[in-house]
């Protein structure tokens, strides 16, 4: 690949080819030997990578002419056909299909070839084979087999590994063994057996980053825990019907309509047209924020008569059905999958976790935890879990749940984060008040002293305020627009504290200091009280394992701690290592003498201006240090939600009359509220400590992957527009 592009270094000209659309391949390669063994090349991958491009095609497979797969391109509506599937098997049905690594894997699967004189099947009812198509290079290849041949099995991707469970083996007999396949090894592995089978067919589908497995015919669900790699059964009375899931939600086509599910109940989207409830056959998968219906039969009529159908019909959520263009040729769909040129990042963002959030009412009244997209608050008061009031048409939080906060009085709680919404709360009726709608995932939230304005940070750098009309309780949900208080444009904001100017609807457009000393991204800020700064003092967090105190009106950096060092003291029995420790959260005991640090390591304690070091997401409230440390997947379930809450007493005591205060961890029965709180918060009484080892990790690359800004191309950022709230507004 030498001399790409005259005057470029080749790796420049690799990258400038990498962004040429997967449908001009065909023209590059004739330009040049040198251009055909570039575009040939996995350089060529990793370079669409590096630059952000991501293509979403959809991969179809008919029924006649038999192991052709046909490609369609959403963003420009064209079709193309990909070479014959090379397998010995005839007319390959009943297989298992997904993507990943910019490769389509065929796994399985058996014969659904009929001899025209005899009108036998074929005696290949399921094989082994696994077969992926390189969309750079265009060819199949064969890769290592299944250690079980299967047919009519669940086959899903989770983490970029493939997992295929149950369906039927060669003899036509049920299974329940499951493995896992490792794209980049080439090697499958074994996994724990299903505990149910059952004599029909199996399919699988991905929610909230865990496989769910479902037999035709049965109402159970069995779940597959990425982390200990084991199965779960449930019965989430599920409805039966073709599936797919779109943005985390699944959607269920049956009795007429297709339905939502939210929060266990079904919600009818839309009712179908006769042709579509006479429609069988057919494939149905999301794509974007569209659910798309190609091909199949229509019939038999009282004629017998069968309708082979080349449509291809597209359902955009809260519109009816548009027909869009047709196959070439199709005659019966077999299967159908959503392909994606970076699948490992659209992966990641499917299975993406959210560390646990916690917040203490400024009275010891309430105390909310926010794991995933579910919001869970207890009442200390009443030594009761609260039930919460939402009459909004989305209710609650769809998505992970990024910034939670009470109020200084505590008449308001705001919670916020990727579903794009803000919410705000009663604490009285815990009935939401007002919705605010953002046009990208909040990352903070800060609420004035009165609760006349709240204002929050979203991913684009951006701070907005709303103003609020006041606490009615009676009212109906008042839906507010923000206002741009600041905007820089720059990166994420990961932390938010305001002392709110005297019209902040007005915007903030001086700024006062700047506090330059970090040298990582600053991850977490807080006010601490001082008798001898009027207006108090900053404590700033890092990824550079510093905590620094400023003087913030004039931007002078006044102590520095190196968490880092002082975790690795802690951790090394007095030997002073380096540790790459990063502060996650910080809060002050009221008057000013203690600071809690939540870090990704293990307890640690530092008598600098009165420090105290401990494992996450700490809340400061009288005298109790209030923590939670747990994790969810995004757009999970309940009882897929980790938690677990911690207290610490000794807390009231000022750091300047002692020398050497002692924290006590509390026991779990001596918690405030007890072992009520702990089922309301926690969602169970305990969690395994090797469960919480494995989450740690998850929660530290969500973490870093929150603080990258993706890059994508041209066409992706304009199918990824479709779904902003600022274009909806315009339109």
């Amino acid at each position: 690949m030498s001399g790409l592009i005259e005057g470029l270094p080749d790796a420049v000209a690799l990258r400038c080819l990498a962004r040429v659309p997967l449908y001009l391949h065909p023209l590059l390669e004739r330009v040049s030997r040198s251009w055909r063994a570039a575009i040939y090349s996995a350089e060529l991958f990793k370079a669409r990578q590096e630059v952000g491009l991501s293509e979403d095609f959809l991969c179809v497979c008919a029924f006649e002419p038999e192991n052709k797969w046909q490609l369609y391109d959403p963003v420009r509506n064209l079709w193309s056909i990909l070479p014959v599937l090379p397998s010995k098997v005839r007319n390959l049905a009943h297989f298992g299909v997904v993507s990943t690594a910019g490769k389509l894997f065929v796994l399985g699967g058996g014969s659904d070839a009929v001899d025209p004189s005899t009108g036998d099947q074929d005696g290949s009812f399921a094989t082994n084979e696994v077969w992926s198509f390189d969309f750079l290079t265009g060819q199949w290849a064969q890769r290592a087999s299944m250690i079980v041949p299967r047919a009519m099995f669940a086959c899903c991707l989770t983490g970029g590994k493939i997992v295929v469970a149950g369906g039927f083996t060669s003899c036509r007999k049920s299974i329940s063994q499951a493995e896992i396949y490792d794209p980049e090894k080439n090697v499958w592995d074994p996994i724990p057996d299903l505990h149910l089978t059952h004599n029909s067919a199996c399919s699988g589908v991905v929610i909230g980053g865990k496989v769910h497995v479902l037999h035709k015919g049965l109402s159970t669900v069995q779940v597959l825990d990425s982390l200990t790699q084991c199965w779960t059964v449930h019965d989430y009375g599920w409805l039966q019907g073709p599936m797919a899931v779109v943005q985390g939600a699944l959607y269920v086509m049956g009795h007429g309509s297709m339905y939502k599910q939210e929060r266990g109940a079904w919600k009818v989207v839309v009712s179908l047209s006769e042709k579509f409830r006479k429609r069988i056959g057919f494939a149905m998968i999301g794509l974007g924020d569209d659910i798309y219906l190609i091909g199949g039969v229509i019939g038999p009529d009282r004629n017998w008569a069968i309708e082979s159908l080349s449509d291809v019909d597209v359902l955009t959520l809260g519109k009816s059905f548009a027909r869009t263009a047709a196959l070439r040729v199709y005659f019966y769909c077999r299967k159908l999958i959503f392909k994606t040129m970076e699948d490992e990042n659209e992966q990641g963002r499917e299975a993406e976790v959210a560390p646990a959030l916690i917040s203490v009412h400024p009275a010891q009244h309430y105390v909310t935890v926010a794991v995933g997209s579910d919001l869970r608050v207890f009442n200390l008061q009443e030594g009761c879990s609260v039930s919460l009031v939402d009459e909004s048409t989305e209710p609650l939080h769809k998505d992970s749940i990024r910034a939670i906060r009470f109020g200084a009085n505590g008449k308001l709680f705001v919670s916020a984060g990727d579903d794009k919404l803000v919410k705000i709360w009663s604490t009285d009726s815990w009935r939401c008040l007002y919705s605010v709608s953002s046009e990208k995932r909040v990352s903070a939230v800060a609420i004035s002293n009165g609760g006349r304005f709240v204002c929050f940070a979203d991913k684009f750098g951006i701070v907005w305020v709303v103003e609020l009309d006041g606490i009615h309780e009676n009212q109906a949900l008042v839906c507010k627009k923000a206002e741009p208080l600041l905007a820089h444009y720059c990166s994420i904001i990961t932390s938010l504290v305001t002392a709110f100017p005297k019209k902040p609807l007005d915007g903030a457009h001086e700024i006062q200091s700047f506090c330059l000393a970090h040298t990582e991204f600053v991850s977490c800020l807080t006010f601490m009280c001082c008798q001898d700064y009027p207006l108090g003092l900053l404590v700033s967090g890092s990824g550079d394992s510093t905590v620094r105190l400023w003087d913030f009106t004039s931007g002078s950096l006044l102590h520095t701690c190196e968490v880092g060092t002082e975790a690795g003291i802690a951790q090394s029995n007095g030997r002073k290592e380096a540790s790459n420790t990063i502060v996650t959260g910080l809060c002050t005991t009221p008057d000013g003498s203690l600071v809690a640090v939540a870090i990704q390591r293990q307890l640690s304690r530092n008598n600098a201006f009165g420090l105290q070091l401990f494992c996450q997401n700490p809340f400061c409230c009288q005298s109790l240090l209030w923590m939670v440390m747990g994790v969810s997947s995004s757009q999970s379930s309940g009882s897929a939600s980790l938690a677990r809450v911690k207290v610490i007493s000794g807390f009231s005591q000022n750091a300047a009359e002692s020398t050497e205060p002692e924290p006590i961890i509390v026991a779990d029965k001596e918690i405030p509220g007890g072992e009520q709180l702990l089922l309301k918060l926690q969602g169970n009484l305990s969690v395994e400590e090797e469960v919480f080892s494995a989450a740690a990790e998850a929660v530290k690359t969500a973490m870093h992957n929150l603080l990258i800004k993706k890059q994508y191309s041209a066409e992706r950022r304009e199918f990824r527009k479709r779904g902003r709230n600022d274009r909806k507004d315009k339109r």
